[in-house]
């Protein structure tokens, strides 16, 4: 398996190494073991209850069966009420020592290792200033308490995994 280096642009805030996680202390009294978790996201902002750690049975039994779809509707209503705040954590740096930002979804391009990509400044600059972007951060940052000063902008990072 190689090594993929990729860049990627977004619009966002970032959090800045050492940093730590200004929710962190919230995360750990509600049971979650890694605040950046996008499952923690959706408890936090969206009031969906974790899936939680689960006996699956042997794969195939009826009790591997149920809770494969027990997980499946988790999931699917997870990925739904975080499509609809549209915002995510980017991980960025590498999978190793990540470092991370909480992005507009839709804002995010990525560039392959080997496969360059076509940004229009005018296009980014349009969707900044025409649309709710910043509205929804701020929305997300009060609720998480994330510091309000933070400087929300396009930002290029890599990702090497």
């Amino acid at each position: 398996m190689g090594q993929s280096t990729n860049g990627i642009i977004s619009y966002g805030i970032q959090f800045e190494e050492g940093e730590g996680c200004p929710w962190e202390e919230a995360a750990e009294a509600a049971g979650f073991d890694d605040p950046w978790d996008d499952d923690y996201l959706a408890f936090a902002l969206c009031g969906i209850e974790p899936f939680g750690d689960v006996e699956w049975g042997e794969r195939g039994s009826p009790e591997y069966e149920a809770v494969r779809a027990r997980a499946g509707a988790y999931y699917d209503k997870k990925k739904a009420a975080l499509a609809g705040l549209g915002v995510e954590f980017l991980t960025h740096c590498s999978g190793d020592y990540p470092m991370y930002m909480l992005v507009i979804s839709e804002s995010q391009q990525t560039a392959n290792r080997g496969y360059p990509q076509r940004i229009n400044p005018r296009e980014m600059d349009m969707a900044e200033n025409n649309g709710d972007w910043p509205a929804r951060l701020r929305a997300v940052m009060e609720k998480l308490e994330i510091d309000g000063d933070k400087e929300m902008g396009w930002t290029l990072c890599s990702m090497w995994n």
